[in-house]
Order: structure tokens, then sequence, then C-alpha cells
């Protein structure tokens, strides 16, 4: 997925140190294999901006809706649900 942000180049499994991990590479290409604990504080993090802008707990509530969606479907699940969600491209 290409931004104005930051590119994404690919996104893929790959197995390494006896496991298996994503591997995100970015368009300068930069490498990056994130951990749950990475994942977890990310989207903690989108959470509270949510809340910001929908509050009572409500932007928390609707990032767990969205990325409880995202299981299971694959790229065009996504982007049904970011047209869904009404999710900004950036």
């Amino acid at each position: 997925m290409e931004t104005k942000y930051q590119k994404v180049k690919t996104i893929e499994i790959i197995e390494k140190d006896d496991g298996f991990w994503v591997k995100v590479v970015f368009a300068n290409d930069t490498t990056w294999l994130p951990s749950l604990y990475d994942l977890g504080r990310i989207l903690n993090m989108i959470g509270q901006c949510e809340d910001i802008k929908y509050p009572n707990g409500k932007g928390h509530k609707m990032t767990q809706e969205f990325i409880n969606e995202c299981f299971g479907g694959g790229e065009v699940k996504i982007l049904s649900l970011v047209k869904k969600y009404k999710i900004p491209e950036r």
C-alpha cells in the first residue's frame, strides 16, 4: 500500500530463527519485522487517537471492530472495510 507518509513496498511471511515472521519492506528499503508487542502498542495508540475523535471509548471500540473484521478476509476484505469505516488513505 502506498501512502504519502510512508510507502510500503511489500508485506510477506518469512521463516526466521525457527519461527515465522511478517516482514515489511518500505519504499526506502527499510525492513521491519513487527512483533505482537509492537502491534499492540501501535493499535493502542490508534485507539487513543480515535477516542479523541469519537469520545467515551467509541474510538477504541470502532478500532477493535475493524481489526476483528480484518481477520480471515485477505486484502480484498480489508479494502472493503477501509471503505466501510471511511478510513482515509495515508
